[in-house]
Parts: structure tokens; sequence; C-alpha cells
């Protein structure tokens, strides 16, 4: 709705008419449009949560590929693939009790030269530990 109010407050002061393809919009029908499309947008926020939590109660992980550190295992379940599961642990464990940020434990896995799950290619990025980090699978919210 904040995009559209400030939208709609640049329209009334220059004067703009906003036309569509067959109609014409006038602010009134500009701010219901906006009402509506915040609406619509906060139910499809809730139905996709609410496809996460039935999918979590099957016991299948609620995002779209399998983490690292899982692999799909028997009836199509996630299960722990425990030589990526120590990675994840090591990952959580330097950036929350040794303190260490992503650029460093990017650094040290490279260094180490640990695997990173993908078929090819071995490169660690900032971005693989940030999503490691980040991931509510692994905080176990689902």
């Amino acid at each position: 709705m904040y995009p559209a109010a400030a939208l709609m407050e640049v329209v009334e002061e220059t004067g703009i008419e906003l036309q569509a393809v067959k109609d014409t919009i006038n602010i009134k029908t500009f701010g219901l449009m906006a009402a509506i499309g915040k609406i619509e947008l906060d139910n499809f926020r809730e139905r996709a949560a609410m496809g996460k939590r039935g999918a979590a109660k099957q016991g299948r992980i609620p995002s779209s590929g399998i983490p690292y550190g899982y692999r799909i295992g028997d009836y199509g379940k996630p299960e722990i693939y425990e030589p990526e599961a120590r990675i994840v642990r090591r990952i959580h464990d330097q950036y929350v009790y040794q303190g260490l940020g992503v650029p460093s434990i990017t650094i040290q896995l490279m260094a180490d030269g640990v695997p990173t799950g993908k078929p090819i290619g071995n490169t660690w990025y900032d971005s693989h530990v940030h999503r490691i980090l980040r991931n509510e699978v692994y905080k176990g919210i689902w």
C-alpha cells in the first residue's frame, strides 16, 4: 500500500491522469485497486505459508530443492546426510560460538577443501554460507 499511496500523492499533485487499456482510472479507482492488490498479496503469502506448513507436517522440506546436508530418503522424505551435516554444524558453530563472519568461514571452507555438494565446481561462495545460516530448514522452523 505504501508505494501505491506515494504514487497517488504524485499523481494528485501533478494532475496526471492514469488510464488503463479499457478504462480511465481516477484516484478513487486507483486507491481501491491498490487496496485490493494488498489484500490479494496478503492472501497469497498466507496460502504459501499454509503450503509450507502442510509440506512440513508431511515430513517434507518446504522449499525448492534439497538443502545442503540432506538427501532424499525412503518415500521421498528428506534424511540427514551426515558428511554434509557436519559441515552445516561447523558453519553454525563458527558463526555463533567463534564469532566468525561469512567471508572468514568461506575462506576456511575453501582452504580445507570442503566439498560443496555440487556436481560441478567445488567453490564455496559467501552466498552459500549465508544461505545455510539463514535457511529456515536448519533453524528448525519447518
